[in-house]
């Protein structure tokens, strides 16, 4: 990643962590704002519920992928491509995952965890849980 865009983002960031401090961070259509992946300014679009703080270049980028919402500050923080993880969890496509907190809410933050992976690994200690999938030779034909 080059410096101008590390700056766009830490810009980006700044931004959101100062709408924070009053609430979560809801811009009103027509708003330009700083995208939250690339950091580029764009038109805000219209929304229901919570805004997707991305542009729309980024939108078609990462449409396939996980997003990851913070429960305190009620906005998407983070997209995640869809994987198996070591642990056996299933990130799927377009799925909403939780965490704790992120960088606009705590500054200092260095690490984070998503919710469903943390209760995944706690509920199955660990391990990979392996479900056998019924095929067309296994059943009998009615």
């Amino acid at each position: 990643m080059d410096a101008q865009k590390l700056k766009n983002l830490m810009a980006a960031h700044k931004d959101l962590l100062r709408a924070h401090q009053s609430g979560p961070y809801k811009p009103l259509p027509g708003t330009i704002i700083n995208c939250m992946m690339c950091g580029n300014p764009f038109l805000m679009r219209m929304y229901t519920g919570m805004p997707d703080l991305i542009c729309g270049a980024c939108f078609k980028t990462y449409a396939e992928c996980a997003t990851v919402i913070c429960i305190r500050c009620k906005i998407p923080v983070a997209k995640i491509e869809p994987s198996m993880l070591d642990n056996g969890f299933y990130i799927r496509p377009r799925q909403l995952l939780h965490t704790d907190k992120c960088g606009c809410c705590d500054p200092q933050l260095e690490v984070s965890t998503v919710l469903e992976i943390d209760q995944w690994v706690k509920a199955h200690g660990g391990r990979k849980v392996i479900v056998p999938f019924a095929t067309t030779d296994n059943r009998e034909s009615t």
